[in-house]
């Protein structure tokens, strides 16, 4: 199938039109990021096609795993974050297609971070490409706008970045790990203890997925008001256990939370696609164990 030429998309206003839209979409789907996945093109083309259709507003997660993924009624986001999962992986084939092969199409489709509705963009050319200056043989290079374009600034700024980050996260370890035991107000701060996830599977590369989601769950928990971060040999409320394990249906990512006296309050098992370890990291299972151990506190704040 032969990629549409650039001057087949008519002519745009602030509102392309719907054959505008699934002419780009073609073009998208024809992309080496796309054309290789059969899960991201049918993900982008259900959004696009519901929002043509004026359902771009109450799309929602569940919307989508019946639609694209044919999920039945008992599909539940907060348990399987199979479209949280894909919809980051298609963000981020948009963004590698327009920085590549469609870096000069007219029609920019975008989703925006925390929301399943499409935007379809015709002046993001203007706003988003960098000057361009000429050569001596007439054509064109791309001319960095300020010192931030610079390549070599880039390794630096990202440096500067990381090692602030780490400056951060050792601050406040330090000063919670020092006897902190209260929040604000003096309200007490339940400790907990997270032990390492392990992986308890032959695949080796998900140790280092295992390793990446003990991180988060440190920071996490170390970052939140209501909870202090203690070493495993300390006194603690609750301590966090969990395990991956690989098999013909994915990765089962199973988490519990129990009493130090080793009585379990909470349990479950999440059945995630095969995925990267930044991706499992990423998966809102944190939020998920969150919002868990938040109820489990206000149930121990009762009693």
């Amino acid at each position: 199938m032969t990629r549409p030429a650039h001057g087949d998309l008519p002519s745009l206003d602030k509102k392309p039109s719907a054959s505008a839209v699934r002419l780009q979409l073609s073009r998208i789907l024809q992309s080496a990021g796309f054309k290789s996945s059969g899960r991201k093109s049918k993900f982008l083309t259900y959004i696009v096609e519901q929002s043509l259709a004026g359902r771009g507003d109450h799309l929602t997660a569940y919307d989508v795993a019946m639609g694209v993924f044919n999920r039945d009624e008992r599909f539940d986001p907060r348990y399987d974050p199979l479209v949280r999962i894909t919809a980051r992986r298609v963000r981020a084939a948009l963004d590698q297609y327009y920085l590549t092969t469609g870096r000069d199409d007219p029609l920019k489709i975008d989703i925006p971070k925390g929301h399943y509705r499409p935007v379809f963009d015709v002046a993001w050319r203007a706003e988003t490409l960098p000057h361009r200056a000429a050569t001596p043989d007439g054509s064109t290079t791309d001319k960095p706008r300020g010192r931030l374009g610079s390549p070599l600034l880039h390794p630096l700024i990202y440096t500067a970045a990381l090692v602030l980050l780490v400056s951060v996260i050792t601050c406040v370890e330090t000063s919670r790990w020092m006897g902190r035991e209260r929040g604000t107000g003096g309200e007490h701060r339940q400790r907990i203890v997270v032990t390492t996830i392990r992986n308890i599977s032959a695949n080796s590369s998900l140790e280092r997925a295992a390793d990446l989601m003990t991180q988060e769950f440190k920071l996490s928990f170390c970052c939140a008001e209501k909870f202090q971060v203690v070493p495993p040999s300390s006194p603690a409320d609750f301590e966090l256990t969990g395990s991956l394990q690989e098999d013909a249906a994915g990765i089962r990512a199973q988490f519990l939370i129990a009493t130090s006296a080793g009585k379990v309050l909470w349990m479950h098992t999440y059945v995630l696609p095969q995925i990267t370890g930044s991706e499992l990291a990423d998966a809102g299972i944190t939020r998920d164990i969150e919002e868990e151990l938040a109820q489990l506190r206000t149930v121990a704040a009762r009693n």
